[in-house]
């Protein structure tokens, strides 16, 4: 990465709250310089967790139609390209899916390693 290019960190949480006991967990996690891939990335996870959760969980099923629905998709997109911070939380019955991705900017001078650019 060079001095003022982007990086676009992705994240995926989830909560499961089972008869009043809490988990939550850090399923996965990426780092990319592309906005392209920051959101397919985070389609990826989100069809994952749909997988995962099956059709009887309602947050699997409402995360499904986020992923139907091609404004909110569209929106991911531009977001992500105008430097936003873009979560996509969904919270239906116990379990709590959290999908997140932020544009973090280079320091001046700086790679992703943290090495100097000279």
């Amino acid at each position: 990465m060079r001095e003022g290019e982007a990086e676009y960190r992705c994240s995926v949480r989830a909560e499961l709250r089972i008869e009043g006991h809490g988990t939550a967990m850090l399923i996965n996690s990426y780092g990319t310089p592309s906005a392209v891939l920051a959101a397919s990335w985070l389609r990826g996870q989100a069809a994952w967790c749909v997988g995962k959760l099956g059709d009887d969980d309602a947050s699997g099923r409402r995360l499904a139609a986020w992923l139907r629905d091609e404004t909110a998709q569209w929106r991911l997109f531009a977001a992500l390209m105008a430097g936003e911070s873009v979560p996509v939380r969904v919270h239906e019955g116990g379990t709590i899916v959290l999908l997140h991705a932020r544009r973090v900017d280079a320091p001046s001078g700086r790679t992703r390693r943290g090495r100097t650019v000279r």
